[in-house]
């Protein structure tokens, strides 16, 4: 009778969890409401309803070529103050809303099974850890580097560089790359010159990449017994097993050359960092946003060219305070700008556009740093950013029902989580924690989420950009490359004014109500436009692409 009436709970649970989800609205689908769950591990290889992985900070994640949600590592705390690592690897289907305990071990501070370089074995298994690299070949195998754990017990815990290859087919780990003990030196060789001594060193919290040719990119990165930061990027050919230096430094702490906004340059290079938030586009072009370094959140944005093997800055802090404007809920506005952050859990969706969540930074509210709980959307075309769901900073999270959705329901602010996004478009959102001093109260997550993008908000029209006060400003078309059509209905005169990203002032004309403004000599880039009439001065953001 027991059994039936739990079979019975289960089958209504997932029925609700099939209920359609209202867009703009997040449901959460699995996991704890209170953290620091030790999870349901089941029994290994099979699925069910009630398994689900404990609470983890700083995993790793893949989506599959089938749809399915892959985690692998992370740690939660100890009441040392230190981290617990994993090596348990977990599936997660959302047909069926089932995690599946797939390899690796139950318990914490797993040494590596190394096995033979190159070679598959059921036995196989990278040491626990977290702060990893991940990408998806083009053949469905799923991949790894690195990060802060344990190696095969030379050294214990320590920063790694080893690559891993997980077949999915076959459920087995290949050491592919890379040492088997920790604390491993990079080499370097030359610049855009393959060669199979070449390796990157050990790191963690680099960005990873999977580019249109099937190649494997690797960005910056920190060590962590150090705590120096680093711009190296590295390319991995999976046909050849070869590793090459791309672009970057091979020393740490470097500022970066930032170059003319909106340009690529071969010169141009990205600040040591770890932990930006990154995308591919449909190009197979690299992106990343803000990040870490030292003491200092970022909020610059970064196009990598992987054609070109080139940089483009496309805005954000060089020097100074960092750009925040939150802007209004689901308002178009090209004033908008997240603030800076680090740690964000982020996915490119089938419409062309990047989504992030949370991450650790500047509260807009009070200046301080704190966990972040906002959806942001970037247009890249324009290089706009829209705020969509959430507040900034420091939520503490409303549940609602477990499988039903709700304009009030929002996980709580976190960083160090993990995303995915389904074959509908849907972005999901694991596990991370809330508090940067790890402790036995520290909370760390167990709780995944569903949010549906609400394709009525935060529409962006290029064409025509209207502001609405008390009078009327109409500056089109945005990007311009060689006239911009200036309308102003105030009768009194009017001056516009045009800076570059550093504030230098680059256009200054006098305006009577229709004007077309020559800007075909201004580089391409990011400007700011300001129309100041009868004592008001509206600002927007000027794109100039050629």
């Amino acid at each position: 009778m027991k059994k039936h009436l739990l079979l019975s709970l289960l089958v209504t649970q997932y029925s609700l969890l099939l209920t359609a989800q209202t867009s703009g609205e997040w449901t959460w689908m699995s996991g704890d409401s209170i953290p620091n769950s030790s999870g349901i591990f089941g029994t290994q290889g099979i699925s069910d309803l009630v398994n689900k992985p404990p609470g983890l900070y700083q995993s790793c994640s893949w989506t599959d070529h089938d749809g399915n949600f892959w985690l692998f590592g992370g740690a939660n705390f100890t009441s040392q103050g230190g981290f617990r690592p994993y090596n348990t690897l977990w599936k997660y289907t959302p047909a069926t809303n089932e995690w599946i305990w797939m390899k690796g071990s139950n318990a914490p501070f797993s040494y590596g099974v190394y096995g033979i370089l190159g070679v598959p074995d059921n036995s196989n298994n990278p040491g626990a850890r977290y702060m990893t690299s991940s990408w998806v070949d083009s053949s469905g195998n799923l991949w790894l580097f690195g990060g802060y754990g344990n190696d095969n017990g030379t050294f214990g815990t320590g920063i790694l560089n080893d690559l891993w290859k997980y077949s999915i087919t076959t459920n087995e780990w290949t050491w592919m790359k890379g040492a088997n003990s920790a604390y491993q030196q990079a080499v370097w060789g030359q610049k855009q010159l393959a060669d199979s001594t070449n390796t990157p060193g050990g790191k963690a919290q680099a960005n990873s990449w999977t580019d249109a040719n099937g190649d494997l990119w690797l960005f910056g990165g920190f060590l962590h017994y150090s705590l120096t930061y680093y711009n190296d990027l590295w390319r991995y050919n999976i046909a050849t097993n070869e590793w090459t230096w791309m672009k970057g430094d091979s020393l740490p702490g470097q500022l970066g050359s930032f170059g003319t906004l909106g340009i690529a340059d071969s010169t141009n290079n990205p600040s040591a960092r770890t932990c930006q938030a990154h995308w591919v586009d449909s190009s197979g072009n690299l992106w990343l946003f803000g990040g870490y370094a030292g003491s200092v959140a970022k909020d610059d944005l970064w196009q990598f060219l992987t054609a070109q093997n080139n940089w483009v800055y496309w805005g954000g802090t060089v020097l100074g305070m960092p750009i925040q404007n939150d802007g209004i809920l689901c308002l178009a506005d090209t004033l908008n700008h997240p603030p800076a952050r680090e740690q964000c859990a982020c996915v490119w969706n089938t419409g062309s556009n990047f989504w992030m969540f949370g991450g650790y930074g500047s509260c807009l509210a009070n200046f301080n740093i704190q966990p972040q709980g906002d959806v942001w959307k970037l247009f890249p075309d324009s290089k706009m950013w829209i705020r969509v769901n959430g507040e900034d900073c420091d939520h503490s999270g409303i549940f609602g029902q477990q499988g039903i959705s709700s304009p009030v329901n929002r996980p709580a602010s976190r960083f160090g989580s993990v995303s995915w996004q389904d074959t509908a478009g849907n972005f999901y959102v694991f596990g991370g924690t809330n508090d940067l001093l790890p402790n036995d109260q520290s909370p760390c997550f167990n709780d995944l989420w569903r949010y549906v993008p609400d394709s009525t908000c935060g529409v962006y029209t290029e064409v025509n950009e209207i502001a609405q006060q008390e009078n009327q400003i109409e500056i089109y078309p945005n990007p311009a490359s060689d006239v911009l059509h200036v309308k102003y209905s105030s009768p009194e005169k009017t001056t516009l004014t045009i800076f570059n990203h550093l504030g230098t002032i680059v256009m200054r004309r006098n305006l009577v109500n229709t004007n077309d403004v020559d800007v075909s000599l201004l580089p391409q880039g990011m400007y700011l436009i300001t129309v100041c009439a009868d004592g008001n001065c509206y600002s927007r953001k000027l794109v100039i692409m050629k």
